[in-house]
Formats: C-alpha cells, structure tokens, sequence
C-alpha cells in the first residue's frame, strides 16, 4: 500500500467512507451474498493460507471463504467469499505498515515469538491509516472483506504494563467500531480478541478463534493440547459474543502436523459439536489444506 501522506491527508468523514462500499457493492467488486446474513453457513468450509504464492481459482473454489495475504490481487470467485489479511496490533519487516509505524514512532513492544513489532493502537494516526487508507485499499483489490490479526498483542501488552499502555483495549473497541460505522456493508473477521468480543460482537461478522483447541507452544518448539479450562474460559466469550450478536460466525483454527489426523478429528469434533467451523494446519499456515472437507 502506499501511504497518502501527512495526517491531514488522511481527512474525510464517516458518511463518505462508508458510501465507498456502497459503490463497490453496486459496481461488483464485492459479491452480493456478502451481505445475506452470516458469511458462513452451517456445513460450509473455510481455508486459511497467509504466505504467497496465491492459490488456484480451482483450490479456493472448494472453501466457501478463504483468509489470504494481502500481497496478491484476489481472483474473482462467484461461490467464495476472499477476505485479505491485515496487522491491527503488530507490524514486522520493510512493508509500508511497517515503514508507516516506524516513522510516526508507533512501535511500542516486541513479540518475541515472532519478532515482530507491537504498534500503539491508542494512536490517533495507525487508526486513521488502517480507516482512510487499508481498508479502501482492500476493497479497490476486490477482496470480499478484511481480516483483521493481532489483536491480542496491544491488549496483553497493557495487561503487562497497565500504566504505561493504558487504554490499549478500549482503543481497539473503539477501532472496530468505527470501522462498522464507516464500512457498514464490509464483512470484518476478527483474530481471537475473545476477552473483548462481546463488546465488538455487533460490529464485525466473524471470529477466527485461533488456538480452540490445539496450538503450537514456541516455549516447548511443540503442538500441544490448550488445556480444557482455557479452552472453557476462552469459550465463554464466544458464546456470550453469540448472543449478543447471533449471526456472528466463529471459525476455529488449530495447529498440528498434517498427517496427525487423530488430533485433527478430536478439535473438529469439539468446534463443530459448537457450531463453530473449524481448520487445522500447521502453525505457519503456508498451506491450503482440505482436512475439513474431507474428515
């Protein structure tokens, strides 16, 4: 993406944004079942790939939605709602989020699994940038909606440091907000996020609930089972989440070795016996795998 300029440039109003989504609705860059209620419905499938190369029209064909990087412009699909990838709490490397968050001074934390840089939500230029300028971006790719990763990193940050980085979580509520507001008619998947999505849950459409059931340990260098009271206290967010909101669509996503399909059937078991839609793959998700299609 390519950054607009100085903070002014970033100016506009709600009511302008949000009309944008109407033009591309009506000019067919988003499918018009994007809006018929949930983006998933009960049996259907999802697929998460983050790393390049683009899939296939033909791989992404078999999901009803697919989570693909940004980098690439998405095929048209008329079956398959694509949604592109975005960074909302950290930034890593030389790309232009990147670059945008080190020249304003943005990155306040290190998570140090990933080497990546933890960006101040609270920052009235990241949320000007993600509002007037990605999700735009997003859309004139023709991506059906925007995913929305690391959510969790600036709020367990404040958790740490409560003074210093106060104000992080309801930074992050209130983003999502506007967001729904200027982009009403534009699906946002949310990753994990749980201790707040029962506040955000009328304002986006999904949840990638990321670790339900089985996760890769960086301490262990292992996939290990989450432990049966996280996985109930996690789950208790989602379910108020549901009915506050009940046409919000939970997505699990667990990590494993591929050809472990023992503990791929045990996590589909407990997502789908909730009604969640579930994935497995391997903690790097570079690959489409069709596990939930075919177990």
């Amino acid at each position: 993406m390519k950054y607009l300029g100085s903070q002014g440039q970033f100016s506009g109003t709600g009511l302008l944004v949000g009309w944008f989504a109407f033009v591309l609705f009506f000019s067919g860059a988003i499918p018009s079942f994007a809006f018929s209620g949930e983006i998933l419905k009960p049996g259907q499938n999802y697929g998460i790939k983050l790393w390049a190369p683009m899939p296939s029209p033909k791989e992404l064909s078999q999901f009803s939605l697919v989570i693909l990087p940004y980098e690439e412009n998405p095929p048209r699909l008329e079956h398959t709602l694509l949604f592109g990838y975005f960074s909302v709490g950290e930034v890593v490397g030389d790309g232009e989020e990147a670059t945008f968050a080190k020249k304003h001074n943005l990155v306040v934390g290190t998570n140090p699994d990933w080497k990546t840089g933890i960006v101040d939500v609270r920052n009235p230029l990241w949320q000007k940038f993600i509002l007037y300028k990605a999700i735009p971006e997003y859309q004139k790719k023709g991506f059906s909606g925007i995913f929305l990763d690391t959510i969790d990193s600036p709020i367990i940050l404040e958790k740490h440091h409560p003074k210093k980085y106060k104000g992080m979580k309801i930074a992050l509520i209130t983003l999502l907000r506007k967001i729904h507001k200027y982009y009403p008619l534009y699906p946002v998947i949310v990753n994990r996020g749980l201790g707040i999505l029962p506040q955000i849950a009328p304002d986006v459409s999904g949840e990638l609930y990321e670790d339900f059931c089985r996760q890769y340990s960086f301490r262990k260098k292992r996939y290990v089972y989450v432990k049966k009271w996280v996985r109930q206290r996690d789950n208790q967010f989602a379910v108020r989440a549901l009915k506050i909101n009940p046409h919000l669509v939970v997505m699990t996503l667990d990590y494993g070795s591929l050809s472990n399909l023992k503990a791929a059937r045990t996590c589909f078991k407990k997502s789908r016996i909730r009604g969640y839609h579930p994935y497995f793959s391997t903690h790097h998700t570079n690959n489409l795998n069709t596990l939930n299609l075919n177990e």
